[in-house]
Protein backbone atom coordinates (compact mmCIF):
# COMPACT_ATOMS: atom_id res chain seq x y z
CA UNK A 1 0.00 0.00 0.00
CA UNK A 2 2.88 2.34 0.84
CA UNK A 3 4.55 1.72 -2.52
CA UNK A 4 1.23 2.23 -4.34
CA UNK A 5 0.81 5.58 -2.57
CA UNK A 6 4.37 6.54 -3.55
CA UNK A 7 3.71 5.67 -7.20
CA UNK A 8 0.50 7.75 -7.20
CA UNK A 9 2.41 10.66 -5.64
CA UNK A 10 5.13 10.46 -8.32
CA UNK A 11 2.47 10.39 -11.05
CA UNK A 12 0.84 13.46 -9.49
CA UNK A 13 4.26 15.15 -9.42
CA UNK A 14 4.92 14.46 -13.10
CA UNK A 15 1.44 15.67 -14.09
CA UNK A 16 1.89 18.73 -11.89
CA UNK A 17 5.18 19.61 -13.60
CA UNK A 18 3.52 19.13 -17.01
CA UNK A 19 0.64 21.37 -15.97
CA UNK A 20 2.98 24.19 -14.91
CA UNK A 21 5.03 23.93 -18.10
CA UNK A 22 1.85 23.95 -20.21
CA UNK A 23 0.74 27.12 -18.41
CA UNK A 24 4.09 28.63 -19.38
CA UNK A 25 3.56 27.67 -23.02
CA UNK A 26 0.03 29.11 -22.93
CA UNK A 27 1.60 32.48 -22.16
CA UNK A 28 3.60 32.31 -25.39
CA UNK A 29 0.54 31.06 -27.28
CA UNK A 30 -1.83 33.84 -26.21
CA UNK A 31 0.80 36.56 -26.72
CA UNK A 32 1.61 35.30 -30.22
CA UNK A 33 -2.09 35.13 -31.14
CA UNK A 34 -2.65 38.64 -29.75
CA UNK A 35 0.01 40.06 -32.08
CA UNK A 36 -1.20 38.04 -35.07
CA UNK A 37 1.68 35.55 -35.18
CA UNK A 38 0.64 32.07 -36.28
CA UNK A 39 1.05 29.13 -33.90
CA UNK A 40 0.85 25.93 -35.99
CA UNK A 41 1.14 23.51 -33.02
CA UNK A 42 0.36 23.46 -29.32
CA UNK A 43 1.39 20.17 -27.75
CA UNK A 44 0.81 18.77 -24.28
CA UNK A 45 3.73 16.40 -23.91
CA UNK A 46 6.42 15.33 -26.36
CA UNK A 47 6.88 12.56 -28.88
CA UNK A 48 4.25 10.99 -31.16
CA UNK A 49 0.81 12.58 -31.14
CA UNK A 50 -1.91 10.44 -29.52
CA UNK A 51 -4.88 12.78 -29.93
CA UNK A 52 -5.13 15.97 -31.98
CA UNK A 53 -7.71 18.48 -33.18
CA UNK A 54 -7.63 21.82 -34.99
CA UNK A 55 -8.89 25.21 -33.84
CA UNK A 56 -8.23 27.79 -36.53
CA UNK A 57 -4.70 27.36 -37.88
CA UNK A 58 -3.47 25.69 -34.68
CA UNK A 59 -3.26 21.94 -34.12
CA UNK A 60 -3.73 21.05 -30.46
CA UNK A 61 -2.37 17.63 -29.53
CA UNK A 62 -1.68 15.33 -26.61
CA UNK A 63 1.59 13.48 -27.11
CA UNK A 64 2.91 10.19 -25.77
CA UNK A 65 5.39 11.56 -23.21
CA UNK A 66 3.33 13.63 -20.80
CA UNK A 67 6.17 15.65 -19.34
CA UNK A 68 5.77 19.31 -20.22
CA UNK A 69 4.76 20.61 -23.62
CA UNK A 70 5.64 23.15 -26.29
CA UNK A 71 4.28 25.66 -28.78
CA UNK A 72 5.52 25.91 -32.34
CA UNK A 73 5.47 29.59 -33.32
CA UNK A 74 5.83 30.42 -37.02
CA UNK A 75 9.53 31.46 -37.30
CA UNK A 76 9.12 33.67 -40.39
CA UNK A 77 6.26 35.65 -38.86
CA UNK A 78 8.12 35.91 -35.56
CA UNK A 79 11.25 37.20 -37.31
CA UNK A 80 9.18 39.88 -39.04
CA UNK A 81 7.96 41.38 -35.74
CA UNK A 82 9.54 44.37 -34.06
CA UNK A 83 12.01 43.85 -31.21
CA UNK A 84 9.49 44.80 -28.53
CA UNK A 85 6.77 42.47 -29.83
CA UNK A 86 9.27 39.60 -29.92
CA UNK A 87 10.25 40.35 -26.33
CA UNK A 88 6.62 40.46 -25.18
CA UNK A 89 5.88 37.09 -26.81
CA UNK A 90 9.01 35.49 -25.34
CA UNK A 91 8.53 36.90 -21.84
CA UNK A 92 4.79 36.10 -21.72
CA UNK A 93 5.53 32.58 -20.50
CA UNK A 94 7.49 33.91 -17.53
CA UNK A 95 4.74 36.44 -16.76
CA UNK A 96 1.96 33.84 -16.74
CA UNK A 97 3.95 31.55 -14.41
CA UNK A 98 4.30 34.39 -11.92
CA UNK A 99 0.60 35.27 -12.32
CA UNK A 100 -0.45 31.65 -11.74
CA UNK A 101 1.54 31.49 -8.49
CA UNK A 102 -0.06 34.69 -7.27
CA UNK A 103 -3.57 33.53 -8.18
CA UNK A 104 -3.08 30.28 -6.25
CA UNK A 105 -2.24 32.30 -3.15
CA UNK A 106 -5.18 34.62 -3.70
CA UNK A 107 -7.64 31.74 -4.25
CA UNK A 108 -6.61 29.83 -1.15
CA UNK A 109 -6.71 32.97 0.99
CA UNK A 110 -10.04 34.20 -0.36
CA UNK A 111 -12.00 30.96 -0.78
CA UNK A 112 -10.51 29.07 2.15
CA UNK A 113 -9.86 31.61 4.90
CA UNK A 114 -8.12 29.61 7.60
CA UNK A 115 -5.60 30.13 10.36
CA UNK A 116 -2.93 27.50 10.89
CA UNK A 117 -2.13 26.43 14.44
CA UNK A 118 0.95 24.49 15.65
CA UNK A 119 -0.94 21.19 15.89
CA UNK A 120 0.15 18.33 13.65
CA UNK A 121 -2.61 17.20 11.32
CA UNK A 122 -0.70 14.83 9.03
CA UNK A 123 2.74 13.21 8.85
CA UNK A 124 4.56 12.52 5.59
CA UNK A 125 6.06 9.05 5.32
CA UNK A 126 9.87 8.79 5.60
CA UNK A 127 10.03 12.35 6.91
CA UNK A 128 11.92 13.86 9.87
CA UNK A 129 8.60 14.08 11.74
CA UNK A 130 7.97 10.35 11.28
CA UNK A 131 11.55 9.48 12.26
CA UNK A 132 11.13 11.49 15.48
CA UNK A 133 7.86 9.61 16.18
CA UNK A 134 5.74 12.74 16.14
CA UNK A 135 2.04 11.97 15.84
CA UNK A 136 -1.13 13.46 14.51
CA UNK A 137 -2.65 15.60 17.24
CA UNK A 138 0.66 16.59 18.81
CA UNK A 139 0.48 20.25 19.80
CA UNK A 140 3.88 21.94 19.53
CA UNK A 141 4.43 24.27 22.47
CA UNK A 142 8.05 25.27 21.80
CA UNK A 143 10.63 24.80 19.05
CA UNK A 144 14.33 24.84 19.96
CA UNK A 145 13.34 26.17 23.39
CA UNK A 146 11.48 29.13 21.81
CA UNK A 147 7.86 29.38 23.09
CA UNK A 148 5.35 29.53 20.25
CA UNK A 149 2.49 31.09 22.22
CA UNK A 150 -0.02 29.16 20.09
CA UNK A 151 1.27 30.79 16.86
CA UNK A 152 2.45 29.02 13.73
CA UNK A 153 4.79 31.73 12.40
CA UNK A 154 7.63 31.26 14.92
CA UNK A 155 7.43 27.50 14.38
CA UNK A 156 7.79 27.87 10.59
CA UNK A 157 10.74 30.22 11.06
CA UNK A 158 12.36 27.84 13.56
CA UNK A 159 12.04 24.88 11.18
CA UNK A 160 13.19 26.89 8.17
CA UNK A 161 16.37 28.04 9.89
CA UNK A 162 17.30 24.63 11.35
CA UNK A 163 18.04 22.58 8.22
CA UNK A 164 20.30 19.65 9.10
CA UNK A 165 20.21 20.39 12.84
CA UNK A 166 18.84 18.33 15.72
CA UNK A 167 16.68 20.55 17.91
CA UNK A 168 14.27 19.97 20.83
CA UNK A 169 10.50 20.23 20.38
CA UNK A 170 8.23 20.62 23.38
CA UNK A 171 4.94 18.96 22.52
CA UNK A 172 1.65 18.41 24.31
CA UNK A 173 0.30 14.91 23.77
CA UNK A 174 -2.78 13.72 25.61
CA UNK A 175 -2.58 16.71 27.98
CA UNK A 176 1.03 15.79 28.92
CA UNK A 177 4.03 17.85 27.84
CA UNK A 178 7.22 16.12 26.75
CA UNK A 179 10.44 16.99 24.94
CA UNK A 180 11.32 15.33 21.63
CA UNK A 181 14.57 15.69 19.70
CA UNK A 182 13.99 16.18 15.97
CA UNK A 183 16.62 16.22 13.26
CA UNK A 184 15.27 18.75 10.76
CA UNK A 185 15.67 17.71 7.14
CA UNK A 186 16.52 19.85 4.13
CA UNK A 187 13.76 21.03 1.83
CA UNK A 188 15.80 22.50 -1.04
CA UNK A 189 14.56 25.03 -3.59
CA UNK A 190 16.33 26.89 -6.36
CA UNK A 191 17.57 29.57 -4.01
CA UNK A 192 18.31 28.21 -0.55
CA UNK A 193 17.99 25.05 1.55
CA UNK A 194 15.15 25.37 4.05
CA UNK A 195 14.44 23.17 7.02
CA UNK A 196 11.83 20.48 6.41
CA UNK A 197 9.79 18.68 9.05
CA UNK A 198 7.40 16.71 6.87
CA UNK A 199 4.25 17.55 8.79
CA UNK A 200 1.09 19.36 7.82
CA UNK A 201 -0.37 21.57 10.51
CA UNK A 202 -4.02 21.87 11.40
CA UNK A 203 -5.98 24.82 10.08
CA UNK A 204 -9.03 26.26 11.74
CA UNK A 205 -11.63 28.49 10.02
CA UNK A 206 -11.12 32.22 10.23
CA UNK A 207 -13.25 35.21 9.34
CA UNK A 208 -14.08 35.49 5.59
CA UNK A 209 -12.09 38.17 3.79
CA UNK A 210 -13.29 40.73 1.28
CA UNK A 211 -11.67 40.62 -2.17
CA UNK A 212 -9.64 43.73 -1.32
CA UNK A 213 -8.43 42.25 1.96
CA UNK A 214 -7.65 38.92 0.25
CA UNK A 215 -5.65 40.73 -2.45
CA UNK A 216 -3.69 42.60 0.21
CA UNK A 217 -2.96 39.45 2.20
CA UNK A 218 -2.15 37.47 -0.96
CA UNK A 219 0.35 40.14 -2.03
CA UNK A 220 2.03 40.10 1.38
CA UNK A 221 2.25 36.30 1.56
CA UNK A 222 3.34 36.14 -2.08
CA UNK A 223 6.30 38.41 -1.35
CA UNK A 224 7.09 36.26 1.68
CA UNK A 225 7.07 33.23 -0.61
CA UNK A 226 9.65 34.87 -2.86
CA UNK A 227 11.80 35.36 0.20
CA UNK A 228 11.30 31.79 1.39
CA UNK A 229 12.27 30.48 -2.03
CA UNK A 230 15.55 32.29 -1.64
CA UNK A 231 15.10 34.45 -4.74
CA UNK A 232 16.19 37.57 -2.88
CA UNK A 233 18.96 35.54 -1.18
CA UNK A 234 20.15 34.42 -4.60
CA UNK A 235 20.31 38.01 -5.80
CA UNK A 236 22.04 39.32 -2.70
CA UNK A 237 24.38 36.64 -1.44
CA UNK A 238 26.27 33.57 -2.58
CA UNK A 239 24.68 30.19 -1.95
CA UNK A 240 26.45 26.85 -2.11
CA UNK A 241 25.46 24.31 -4.73
CA UNK A 242 24.03 21.84 -2.22
CA UNK A 243 20.89 23.96 -1.88
CA UNK A 244 19.87 23.66 -5.53
CA UNK A 245 17.83 20.81 -6.94
CA UNK A 246 17.41 19.39 -10.42
CA UNK A 247 14.66 17.45 -12.24
CA UNK A 248 14.86 14.36 -10.00
CA UNK A 249 14.78 16.50 -6.87
CA UNK A 250 11.78 18.46 -8.15
CA UNK A 251 9.77 15.29 -8.78
CA UNK A 252 10.71 14.01 -5.32
CA UNK A 253 9.71 17.31 -3.72
CA UNK A 254 6.31 17.53 -5.42
CA UNK A 255 5.53 13.86 -4.81
CA UNK A 256 6.07 14.46 -1.08
CA UNK A 257 3.75 17.48 -1.17
CA UNK A 258 1.04 15.40 -2.87
CA UNK A 259 0.86 13.29 0.30
CA UNK A 260 -0.05 16.36 2.36
CA UNK A 261 -3.35 17.34 0.75
CA UNK A 262 -4.56 19.39 -2.19
CA UNK A 263 -3.93 22.79 -0.61
CA UNK A 264 -0.28 22.06 0.14
CA UNK A 265 0.10 20.45 -3.30
CA UNK A 266 -1.22 23.65 -4.91
CA UNK A 267 1.19 25.75 -2.88
CA UNK A 268 4.14 23.64 -4.02
CA UNK A 269 2.93 23.95 -7.63
CA UNK A 270 2.81 27.72 -7.14
CA UNK A 271 6.38 27.61 -5.85
CA UNK A 272 7.41 25.49 -8.82
CA UNK A 273 5.70 27.94 -11.18
CA UNK A 274 7.80 30.75 -9.73
CA UNK A 275 10.95 28.68 -10.01
CA UNK A 276 10.22 27.87 -13.65
CA UNK A 277 9.64 31.56 -14.33
CA UNK A 278 13.02 32.52 -12.87
CA UNK A 279 14.76 29.51 -14.39
CA UNK A 280 13.54 30.60 -17.83
CA UNK A 281 15.32 33.91 -17.37
CA UNK A 282 18.67 32.12 -17.71
CA UNK A 283 20.44 33.10 -20.96
CA UNK A 284 20.35 29.61 -22.48
CA UNK A 285 19.41 29.22 -26.17
CA UNK A 286 16.53 26.83 -25.44
CA UNK A 287 15.06 29.03 -22.69
CA UNK A 288 13.21 32.33 -22.87
CA UNK A 289 16.18 34.23 -21.45
CA UNK A 290 18.41 32.90 -24.23
CA UNK A 291 15.98 33.92 -26.94
CA UNK A 292 15.54 37.34 -25.37
CA UNK A 293 19.34 37.73 -25.29
CA UNK A 294 19.53 36.70 -28.95
CA UNK A 295 16.92 39.25 -30.00
CA UNK A 296 18.71 41.93 -27.99
CA UNK A 297 22.14 41.16 -29.48
CA UNK A 298 20.75 41.18 -33.01
CA UNK A 299 18.85 44.39 -32.34
CA UNK A 300 22.04 46.08 -31.14
CA UNK A 301 24.35 44.50 -33.72
CA UNK A 302 22.81 43.32 -36.99
CA UNK A 303 26.08 42.34 -38.65
CA UNK A 304 27.44 38.80 -38.98
CA UNK A 305 30.08 39.38 -36.31
CA UNK A 306 27.36 40.07 -33.78
CA UNK A 307 25.64 36.79 -34.66
CA UNK A 308 28.88 34.82 -34.42
CA UNK A 309 29.65 36.39 -31.05
CA UNK A 310 26.20 35.40 -29.78
CA UNK A 311 26.78 31.80 -30.89
CA UNK A 312 30.09 31.66 -28.99
CA UNK A 313 28.36 32.96 -25.86
CA UNK A 314 25.59 30.37 -26.21
CA UNK A 315 27.97 27.45 -26.66
CA UNK A 316 29.91 28.45 -23.57
CA UNK A 317 26.76 28.86 -21.46
CA UNK A 318 25.30 25.55 -22.68
CA UNK A 319 28.50 23.71 -21.76
CA UNK A 320 28.39 25.20 -18.27
CA UNK A 321 24.70 24.36 -17.94
CA UNK A 322 25.16 20.70 -18.94
CA UNK A 323 27.98 20.32 -16.42
CA UNK A 324 25.85 22.01 -13.76
CA UNK A 325 22.84 19.78 -14.55
CA UNK A 326 24.97 16.65 -14.15
CA UNK A 327 26.25 18.01 -10.83
CA UNK A 328 22.85 18.79 -9.32
CA UNK A 329 21.40 15.47 -10.54
CA UNK A 330 24.21 13.69 -8.68
CA UNK A 331 23.35 15.82 -5.61
CA UNK A 332 19.66 14.89 -5.95
CA UNK A 333 20.43 11.17 -5.92
CA UNK A 334 22.72 11.50 -2.90
CA UNK A 335 20.16 13.61 -1.02
CA UNK A 336 17.32 11.15 -1.61
CA UNK A 337 19.45 8.19 -0.50
CA UNK A 338 19.83 9.93 2.86
CA UNK A 339 16.06 10.39 3.32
Amino acid sequence: MKYFSTIISIICAILGISFIICIHELGHFFAAKFFGVQVPTFSIGFGPSLVSFNIGETTFQISAILLGGYVNINPEEMAAQSYWIKMLIILAGIAINILFAYLVWFYLIWRKPTQAIPEIDQIVSDSPAETAHLQKGDYIVACNNIPLNNKIEPLISCIKESAGKTIPFTIKRNTQEESVLVRIGEHPTYGTAMGWLGAQFKSVPSEPLSIAAALKKATRTFLNLLNLLGIFHTLNKKENGSSIIGPIGIIWLISKSAQMGISFFLLILASLSLNIAFFNMLPLPFLDGGQALSYTIHALSKDQAGGNFAQLIYKFIVALFIAFLIYITFKDVRRMRKK
